[in-house]
């Protein structure tokens, strides 16, 4: 007996195959951006440890050692234990150290992505304290002592910012703080730059920020993975949303335009990890009058400081001069 299959029947094949393949397809941009969320947003299972070990094996080589004697320049200061909540109902961590000699400001420590405070600034406190700066190094939600499951990529963590910095404001009241964030501690301050912030705040130290979560996210997507954003992009996106609350499309650039206070940008010419061209984006659509940039050529990502530490800290003295004489010349504005 011959079966003869008619055009129809080859029809309704085909179709059931392209079914059955844009299923097969859809499942693994599911799968591929479920992966992504996890990666970029879920803490690791154990607060410090695992992410301690992680921070320090992929330190640069030739910057580790600055870092580990940061760390151990830190651990012989005195220092107290800060503990805030967040209008969410986590418990965030951090350290207050003092200056060494009388405190003349007080610089927020804003560290970046998978880090913790001291690791990112442990190597500028023997610069800071010493140069009459109070310390306040806190750990980010789903980051180091502090408590979280997701990390948000600035979102949440401005909010967190601010909580900070009220309670600086009362911990030191009259003294000058300063904003000092670096990667997404950095996008994190600069989205922090339109809420209320206390009086207090004069001025943001802004290093290697990106400019949104979406484009962080496509980028990196590209560099690691060699995936396009669409359509994996907006199905994470959908998983941030639902699960960590918190929109991808968030952007750095709709938060600068409000913010009147100076601002200093770092960033490293040679940044693979966080483009160079975002800081410089970021200092473009900045309306501030005192605003800055600085970009110092061989330094890759979080490396500005490392690689030009005399550069950079003439900088930041004539950043500080700036913001507290402008300061102190509002004080008499009746």
């Amino acid at each position: 007996m011959v079966y003869s299959i008619s055009v129809i029947d080859m029809w309704k094949l085909c179709l059931n195959i392209i079914i059955i393949i844009l299923l097969l397809i859809t499942l693994l941009c599911v799968g591929i951006a479920f992966f992504l969320f996890r990666f970029a947003c879920k803490r690791v299972k154990d607060k410090q440890t695992n992410a301690k070990k992680k921070l320090a094996e992929a330190a640069p080589s030739p910057h580790a050692p600055i870092i580990q004697a940061g760390l151990a320049y830190m651990n012989t200061q005195p220092y107290e234990t800060v503990e805030i909540p967040t209008e969410d109902g986590l418990m965030l961590r951090g350290r207050f150290y003092p200056a060494l000699t009388e405190a003349k400001r007080t610089i927020l420590c804003v560290h970046g992505f998978y880090s913790y405070g001291l690791h990112d600034f442990g190597g500028v406190g023997d610069f800071y304290l010493p140069n009459a700066c109070n310390m306040l190094i806190m750990d980010h939600r789903a980051h180091g002592s502090s408590e979280g499951k997701y990390r948000t990529f600035g979102v949440k963590e401005s909010k967190d910012v601010l909580t900070w910095a009220q309670w600086a404001s009362q911990k030191a009241p009259g003294l000058p703080i300063y904003l000092d964030g670096i990667s997404m501690g950095c996008s994190s301050v600069l989205m922090a730059a339109s809420l209320p912030l206390p009086k207090e705040v004069v001025g943001i130290i802004a290093d290697c920020g990106y400019t949104s979560p979406k484009e962080i996210f496509t980028h990196v997507l590209k560099l690691w993975f060699h995936l396009p954003a669409f359509p994996i992009l907006p199905i994470a996106g959908i998983f941030c949303k639902i699960i960590a609350g918190f929109s991808i499309y968030e952007d750095t650039r709709k938060h600068i335009p409000h913010c009147t206070l100076p601002i200093l940008f770092l960033h490293g010419a040679d940044d693979h990890f966080v483009p160079t061209v975002m800081s410089q984006q970021n200092y473009q659509v900045c309306t501030s009058p005192y605003k800055s940039i600085k970009i110092t050529e061989g330094a890759a990502h979080g490396e500005s400081y490392l690689m030009d530490k005399e550069g950079c800290q003439t900088h930041i003295k004539e950043f500080w001069r700036l913001c507290e004489r402008l300061q102190n010349e509002n004080q008499y504005i009746v």
